[in-house]
C-alpha cells in the first residue's frame, strides 16, 4: 500500500459565547487519520522551543504505553515507525525543559501522521517535571457539531495548573479563550462562527512549572442554510526574519524606552517598538511572539457576508494547498499598517510555523466562510521567500579614534555580515555625548555616508563637529528586502544586541556598535 500523509493539527483556545446547540456522532475528519484496530503506522513531527520558536534538538519523543522512542535532530524533527494503530499519546522530555504530552494522535496502518509540539524551559527544576493530562467531557472526538456547544476541560497535573487555553479550528497565536489558575474550565463554542466541514478544538494546558499537555479533538461542523460567501480576491504575504529572537528585540526596546536616548528618538518622531518597512508600512514588533525568529503575515481584504476566513498554505506554487489555520474574523490593526499600497487589506493571519525556512518559497490562499458554508480558494495566491539573517558590523572611523578634526566631514562605513536581499536600507546617527538632538541622522541604501551629506540627511539638521568633544555613532536600524510583485515581499531585520558597556543609551542595529570618537582640540 502506498503510504499516505495526514497532518494532526494541535490547537489551543479561550471561551466566548453561550446558548443551546448540539453534538451528534459523526465520522473522524482529516487531518487526523482514522485509526484501524490492527497494523502499524509512522508518526513524524517537529518540536520547537516554545510556540513559534526555534527547533528543539536532543529531546526524547516516546509513544506512551510502548517501548518506542527516538530523539529529535538539530532541526527538531523526529520519526517513529512501527507505532501500533489506534489513538496514541506522545511524551516529550529534554533536560532543562518542562515535560510535554501530545494526546489524541491518530495512528492508522501504513499511514504517516505528522504532528507539531513545543516545550518551554522549566521554571524550577526542583519541582516535579511531569506532563499534565487533559480530559474532556461533553465533546467526543469525531462528533458532528452545530449551533452552540458546551463542554468541560479538566487537567490533572503534578503541580498547580497555571493556564488552560482553547482554539477553534486554528493554531494561531491568539487563543479563543482561556482560564487561569484552575484545573477545570467550561468551554462554550458558537460553531456558526466557523465554516462547515472538518475542524477541530485544540486544548493546551500548562502547570506552574511549564509542563505542558496538548490535544486536538477532531469534529465536523454542520450548520445549515444559504449560500457561502465569495472567495477573497487578492492575497499578500510579508515575511519578516529577525537577527535575534523577538524577545531580545523586545527587551532591548524596553531598555531603550527607559533611557534618555530613546526619548530623543521619540522627539524625532520614531517609536523604537515600531519597525518602518517603507512606503507608509509599519510592523509593531512588540506584539510579535517573543521567541520567534521568522514570521509570515498573510493579508487579504474583507468579503461581504463572511464571518471568518481560513488560510491554506503550500510550499509549491501549484499546490496542493493544505489548511493552515482558521483565522476567524482576522481583523487586526497590524494588518492595516502592514498592507502595501494600493491595497486596503485589514484582515491577516500570522504564520510562525516551525516548518518555515529562509530561502524556501511559501504560498498562501484564503477562503471566506459563514454558517452557510465556505468559499472556494482565493483566485489570487500570496507568495514570499523568507530571507536569511541579516546583520552588520561598523568599520570606520574605528572605535575610540581621536584623530577627527572639528568641522570636518568624515566618512562612516559599515559592512553587512552577508549579502541578503536585493535592496538594503540603513538608519544611523552621529551624536555628541549629552547633546540633543543628534549632530547628524542619516538614512541610506549604501554602506557608507559622509557626515553632513544632504541626500542622506533624514531627520533634523546637521550640527558641525565641535572641537575636543566626544561623539558616538552607529547604524541602529537596518533591513534587507526582496519583493515579489503583487504577491508578497520579504524583510530581514538586523539584530538589536546590547549597546555596549559605558554607553547603554540605545539598542544597536550593528553587532559591534556603537563606536565612539573624540575630535581633536
Amino acid at each position: 500500500m502506498t503510504a499516505r500523509r495526514a497532518s494532526l493539527l494541535v490547537v489551543l483556545a479561550l471561551v466566548t459565547s453561550a446558548c443551546g446547540g448540539g453534538v451528534s456522532p459523526g465520522p473522524t475528519p482529516t487531518p487526523t487519520p482514522t485509526p484501524t484496530p490492527s497494523g502499524t503506522g509512522t508518526v513524524t513531527g517537529i518540536l520547537t522551543d516554545t510556540r513559534g520558536g526555534p527547533p528543539l534538538g536532543g529531546a526524547t519523543v516516546a509513544v506512551e504505553g510502548t517501548s518506542l522512542a527516538t530523539a529529535t535532530n538539530a532541526g527538531g524533527a523526529f520519526s517513529i515507525t512501527g507505532v501500533p494503530a489506534g489513538t496514541r499519546s506522545l511524551l516529550l522530555t529534554k533536560t532543562g525543559y518542562g515535560a510535554g504530552r501530545l494526546q489524541g494522535v491518530g495512528v492508522a496502518a501504513s499511514v504517516t501522521t505528522d504532528v507539531r509540539m513545543h516545550l518551554r524551559t522549566v521554571f524550577d527544576s526542583a519541582r516535579p517535571v511531569s506532563a499534565p493530562t487533559i480530559a474532556v467531557s461533553g465533546l467526543t472526538p469525531g462528533a458532528t457539531v452545530s449551533g452552540t456547544v458546551a463542554f468541560t476541560v479538566t487537567i490533572t497535573a503534578a503541580n498547580p495548573v497555571r493556564l488552560i487555553q482553547w482554539r477553534f479550528g486554528h493554531r494561531g497565536d491568539v487563543a479563543n479563550g482561556s482560564a487561569s489558575d484552575t484545573s477545570a474550565a467550561t468551554v462554550v463554542w458558537n460553531t456558526t462562527l466557523n465554516a462547515n466541514g472538518p475542524s477541530f478544538v485544540n486544548i493546551i494546558a500548562y502547570d506552574n512549572n511549564y509542563n505542558v499537555a496538548e490535544w486536538s479533538i477532531p469534529v465536523t461542523v454542520a450548520n445549515t442554510g444559504g449560500s457561502p460567501p465569495a472567495a477573497p480576491a487578492s492575497v499578500y504575504a510579508t515575511a519578516v526574519t529577525f537577527g535575534r529572537p523577538v524577545s531580545i528585540f523586545q527587551a532591548r526596546l524596553l531598555q531603550a524606552q527607559r533611557q534618555a536616548r530613546a526619548a530623543r528618538m521619540s522627539e524625532l518622531g520614531r517609536d523604537p517598538g515600531v519597525v518602518s518597512l517603507g512606503g507608509g508600512r509599519f510592523l509593531n514588533i512588540k506584539a510579535a511572539p517573543p521567541d520567534s525568529t521568522l514570521l509570515v503575515y498573510v493579508l487579504w481584504s474583507p468579503v461581504p457576508g463572511a464571518v471568518g476566513y481560513k488560510v491554506y498554505r503550500s510550499f509549491s506554487a501549484g499546490g496542493p494547498f493544505v489548511l493552515l489555520a482558521d483565522a476567524g474574523a482576522g481583523a487586526s490593526s497590524t494588518c492595516q499598517t502592514l498592507a502595501p499600497p494600493p491595497y486596503s487589506m485589514d484582515r491577516c493571519h500570522r504564520d510562525s510555523g516551525a516548518d518555515l525556512a529562509a530561502g524556501t518559497a511559501v504560498y498562501y490562499k484564503v477562503t471566506a466562510y459563514a454558517a452557510t458554508g465556505e468559499s472556494a480558494l482565493s483566485t489570487g495566491t500570496a507568495q514570499t521567500t523568507p530571507l536569511p539573517v541579516f546583520n552588520l558590523n561598523l568599520v570606520s572611523p574605528p572605535d575610540e579614534t581621536n584623530t577627527i578634526a572639528p568641522g570636518s566631514a568624515p566618512t562612516f562605513t559599515w559592512t553587512p555580515t552577508a549579502v541578503v536581499g536585493t535592496t538594503r536600507y540603513y538608519e544611523g546617527y552621529v551624536w555628541g555625548i549629552n547633546d540633543d538632538p543628534p549632530s547628524y541622522y542619516f538614512c541610506t541604501g549604501s554602506t557608507n555616508v559622509t557626515f553632513g551629506s544632504g541626500p542622506e540627511l533624514c531627520y533634523g539638521a546637521t550640527t558641525p563637529l565641535q572641537r575636543a568633544k566626544r561623539y558616538e555613532w552607529d547604524v541602529w536600524y537596518a533591513y534587507a528586502y526582496d519583493g515579489y510583485g503583487a504577491a508578497g515581499d520579504a524583510y530581514s531585520m538586523a539584530g538589536f544586541p546590547d549597546a555596549g558597556p559605558g554607553f547603554p543609551f540605545f539598542s544597536s542595529g550593528s553587532l559591534n556598535g556603537p563606536f565612539r570618537f573624540t575630535t581633536t582640540p
